[in-house]
């Protein structure tokens, strides 16, 4: 409806039980058309943030990308705090890396690596809970047509056990 366009787009979903125990998870990863801060419940609204989907997983060179995700059970040290690093690998299928940019949602940077075919971006953060909400914005502008994969991993550096997931979309010319 924000776009005035419609898309169609099937997948088998399956649902973690993320209360099984205590151990690091992380939600699927999701791909929107755009996120921001929202006061009102409702459709796409999740803990203050209105994260309208990309179903398509398809956007345009002009667009940008937002990869959002939750973690839960970050362990907290003995002053209540978690500290945990994310780390993000944008590969691309085609000749080269899309030039990213990061433009929000990044604590302190830890590690920027650009290889032939995907950029590496780490970065620690610390919280005083032990569940998060995140996201990146990825700027497309100067990105080949094309399909990318984004692989998210985090690690609680207290207790150093990690988790990964990852999500492939396009860049349509």
């Amino acid at each position: 409806m924000a776009s005035g366009k419609s898309q169609v787009y099937r997948q088998q979903i399956v649902l973690e039980d993320y209360g099984a125990d205590d151990q690091l998870k992380m939600s699927d990863i999701e791909l929107a058309f755009a996120i921001a801060p929202s006061q009102s419940e409702g459709q796409f609204v999740k803990n203050g943030l209105k994260v309208v989907p990309m179903a398509s997983k398809a956007f345009r060179p002009d667009q940008s990308a937002f990869v959002y995700f939750e973690i839960y059970n970050l362990s907290q040290d003995g002053f209540g705090q978690s500290r945990y690093q994310v780390e993000y690998t944008l590969r691309s299928y085609s000749e080269r890396a899309i030039p990213v940019r990061i433009l929000h949602g990044l604590g302190r940077m830890m590690r920027l690596v650009e290889k032939d075919q995907q950029v590496e971006i780490a970065y620690e953060q610390v919280s005083a809970d032990t569940d998060a909400e995140t996201y990146v914005e990825l700027d497309l502008r100067q990105a080949e047509p094309g399909e990318q994969l984004v692989r998210v991993k985090v690690v609680d550096l207290l207790t150093e056990r990690e988790v990964q997931k990852e999500i492939r979309f396009v860049i349509v010319p």
